[in-house]
């Protein structure tokens, strides 16, 4: 009888316990709203986008481009996939993607409905000039992708400002890296 007591108070306690434990919740992008995207992300720098600077000064502007594919989503799953593609143009310099990554995608807490974060994980690139230099991200890089809905229907932006972390070459230092991209396919994308 003593057992069935203690238990008669454990069992209300777990279950209020539970009711504060966090619910899972899932990232979908989506485009138009409402509708489930699968397909791939691609997004190109405004304005020469991409800035290198490399041991406090400006070493090159140049222009770029990525290609996202999501692999997972939807209720209670993290956005997960694959970066399918990223190049550069109009700059001297010749920046190659040596191993592409991967990027994680979760949305922004309330008030923000529609955007979310672009976390990159694992990239590098090599960077051949004069001294051809080797690198990767310090550490995953968190960008803003803004929602489509928060331009009155046009298309989605993310910004984009990471430091690189030399990992070989002679005389390479870090390296940071700021743009600001916008989606251009599709052309509405939402994260839900």
């Amino acid at each position: 009888m003593k057992s069935f007591r203690r238990l008669a108070v454990v069992v209300p306690v777990v279950v209020a316990a539970m009711a504060f434990v966090p619910q899972a919740s899932g990232t979908s992008l989506t485009s138009p709203a409402g509708t489930s995207y699968t397909g791939s992300v691609k997004a190109e720098s405004i304005i020469q986008g991409l800035y290198v600077y490399s041991n406090g000064t400006l070493q090159e502007t140049c222009d770029s481009e990525f290609d996202l594919k999501a692999e997972s989503h939807g209720a209670a799953v993290t956005t997960l996939g694959s970066v399918t593609g990223f190049t550069t143009s109009e700059c001297s310099l010749k920046i190659t993607l040596l191993k592409p990554g991967s990027f994680e995608i979760h949305t922004f807490a309330e008030g923000l409905a529609g955007s979310g974060t672009i976390t990159w994980i694992g990239p590098e690139i090599t960077v051949a000039s004069s001294l051809d230099c080797k690198y990767k991200l310090e550490k995953a890089y968190v960008a803003n992708l803004t929602g489509s809905n928060r331009y009155e229907g046009k298309t989605a932006t993310v910004d984009f400002e990471a430091i690189w972390a030399p990992t070989g070459g002679l005389f390479c230092f870090k390296t940071e890296w700021k743009s600001f991209y916008s989606v251009t396919s599709p052309d509405y994308l939402l994260v839900d």
